[in-house]
């Protein structure tokens, strides 16, 4: 600036400051002085008055008083032009990115890579995740201001746009859309050959540091393996992948040096036995306290099955083992493998030559490798743990493990095992373990009743799902003749397939009955005759007497479940037809569904002949 006279000569580059102000006014008197500069039309400020020394009064004439900038002042400042922005976006398969523009030029860029699960995300979901977290990153620029959205997916561009009225059926896509509602924006569809910036951020690998400066880093932390230094770079934010990580640190010649390599062979796959006593794992278990001289127990498992067999053994010899063997071998044949850990009696010769007589072919575990052997490593601990469950529960000392290890092996083979979601009873044998402490037979085969079985199938909504059906006792055994009507016997076979227990099905004989027709084809020694709704329509009454008349004795006891419908006269068939010949008496009544059970019982004369009807 330069002073001229009566005047102040400033350039618009210094004055700028000044018209960009807004003067506060006074709210009270202040030791100093404002002025005021007004414009000259050949752009110099005339100075009006200068300040007043602050040796004066405090008080200012009123024409010293401060005064807004004028409309002349406003009027000539240059108006600025909003530019708008555009966010450029797009996501890869391992990365999202994204470029903010301003006129064709960049002003920022956003990248990161995509972790854990985020990699197997849908390509819609990245497309949108790219466009929010882009956003989500630059809005202290974009907030209230107006943008443009340019995404390579045709999808996406559709559900972010502001015309799109209907429902988004992705839940997470919808959250980011009402994440986004509070911005002014516009979406458009960008080829993906002119959306390059963002493609070439989502794709292109980091430029890595110069080699030197990783060694150095690598040094300085004392040579820390690939986990832990890839830890630290990313929590200091420096540019090295993984890759060149482990790179650098396998190359590393001081870590090659100090740092053993061990070697890991490939992991190799289990080799499963394809049929019972194919495969045969064997382990030691002992030593333990005992009352004689078995401190030792031979513990073997079927590989297919897993049924376990336990030997109690003097010691862990050779022989010991043979004789365990021997007795096994007896009683199931020999098996195609035994494999076994390298203990000093599996690895024997003598040992060896008994296999090789009997063409049996041995494998045995690496060396300090238990999991080789793992079946019978744990199945050593189930058997000992169901022992001394067992020593406790009847208050024995460990020394007595001989006297409940049958019943521990007992247990162990009847329950279920999970692997083969079968008991390795029936894996072995194909047929259910028979126990003490249970019944072979369902409880609708032991206790007389009306039983019900599920109907799969029904005509119509309203029919019911369970069906009533007969079916006679025959022998203290407990054998079963199940009859229903020749056009469900198909599916009484199946439902009794379904219900009865494989053991029980050779007791179970399914035969086509009409009742009042084809009776007589049937015994005439039944103990129990059980039946559930048969009685319909009053013409069928003499022909659904004929059949219990047959099938009955003077031992035989009848249960009859019918639903009471007064349409068909049921009553009369219970009150009037029936006592003619047998003694029926209620026995049970379900007052909601309306269904009566009787318990009938033939009526024998002095003679040993039934009453003439």
């Amino acid at each position: 600036m330069s002073w001229r006279t009566g005047s102040l000569a400033l350039t618009p580059t210094v004055c700028t400051p000044c018209w960009n102000s807004l003067f506060p006014p006074l709210s009270k008197p202040s030791n100093g002085a404002w002025a005021s500069f007004p414009i000259t039309p050949n752009g110099s400020l005339t100075m009006q008055t200068m300040p007043t020394p602050w040796s004066s009064p405090p008080h200012f004439p009123s024409l010293l008083r401060p005064v807004r900038p004028s409309a002349a002042l406003k009027g000539t400042l240059p108006k600025q032009r909003y530019i708008p922005f555009q966010v450029e976006s797009d996501a890869s398969d391992l990365a999202l990115a994204a470029t903010l523009n301003q006129a064709g030029r960049p002003v920022a860029f956003f990248s990161r890579t995509l972790q854990g699960p985020e990699i197997w995300h849908p390509t819609v979901e990245k497309e949108a995740q790219a466009i929010e977290e882009a956003i989500r990153h630059w809005r202290h620029y974009l907030t209230g201001k107006r943008l443009t959205l340019l995404t390579d997916q045709r999808s996406v561009a559709f559900m972010f746009s502001n015309q799109q009225r209907g429902k988004i059926k992705n839940d997470k896509i919808l959250r980011w859309r009402i994440e986004l509602s509070t911005y002014n924006y516009d979406i458009l569809y960008w080829p993906g050959r002119l959306n390059e910036p963002p493609d070439a951020l989502s794709r292109g690998m980091c430029a890595s540091a110069q080699l030197n400066r990783q060694y150095a880093l690598h040094a300085d932390l004392c040579h820390p393996g690939v986990t832990r230094l890839y830890h630290f770079v990313k929590a200091q934010n420096l540019p090295y992948s993984l890759e060149e990580i482990r790179t650098m640190t396998r190359d590393c010649q001081v870590c090659a040096e100090c740092k053993p390599h061990f070697y890991r062979p490939e992991k190799a796959q289990l080799i499963k036995a394809t049929h019972p006593f194919e495969r045969l794992s064997v382990d030691f278990k002992g030593s333990l306290p005992s009352t004689d001289c078995n401190v030792y127990f031979l513990n073997i498992i079927d590989e297919y099955s897993r049924f376990p067999f336990a030997i109690p053994c003097p010691d862990t010899t050779a022989t010991s083992v043979i004789k365990a063997l021997r007795q096994l071998f007896t009683l199931f044949g020999y098996p195609c493998y035994i494999h076994s850990d390298r203990g000093s009696s599996f690895v024997s010769d003598e040992l060896h030559q008994y296999l090789l007589a009997k063409g049996i072919a041995a494998s045995r575990t690496t060396s300090y490798n238990p999991r080789g052997n793992g079946q019978v490593e744990r199945e050593n601990a189930t058997v000992w743990k169901a022992t001394l469950l067992a020593l406790r529960s009847k208050g024995l000392l460990v020394s007595h493990w001989q006297e409940v290890l049958p019943k521990a092996l007992h247990s162990i083979r009847s329950l279920l095992c999970t692997s083969t979601n079968a008991t390795p009873h029936e894996r072995l044998f194909s047929f259910p373990r028979k126990s003490a402490t249970g019944t072979t037979l369902p409880a609708w085969l032991t206790s007389p009743g009306p039983v019900l079985l599920r109907k799969h199938a029904r005509s119509n909504k309203y029919s019911r799902w369970s069906r009533g059906f007969t079916y006679f006792m025959r022998t203290p055994r407990g054998d079963v003749t199940i009859t229903d009507r020749p056009n469900v016997l198909k599916q009484t076979e199946h439902n009794v397939a379904a219900s009865v227990p494989a053991s029980c099905r050779n007791r179970a004989n399914i035969r086509a009955l009409s009742w009042g027709l084809d009776h007589t084809q049937f015994p005439t020694d039944y103990d129990f005759i059980l039946d559930g709704e048969i009685v319909y329509v009053a013409k069928t009454y003499p022909l659904l007497l004929k059949t219990p008349q047959h099938l009955s004795c003077e031992r035989t006891t009848i249960y009859l479940s019918s639903k009471m419908w007064q349409d068909f006269q049921v009553n009369s068939f219970y009150e009037e037809i029936l006592p003619k010949r047998f003694h029926c008496q209620l026995v049970n009544r379900n007052e909601e569904d309306n269904i009566n059970v009787y318990k009938v019982t033939k009526k024998i004369t002095s003679s040993g002949d039934q009453p003439a009807t």
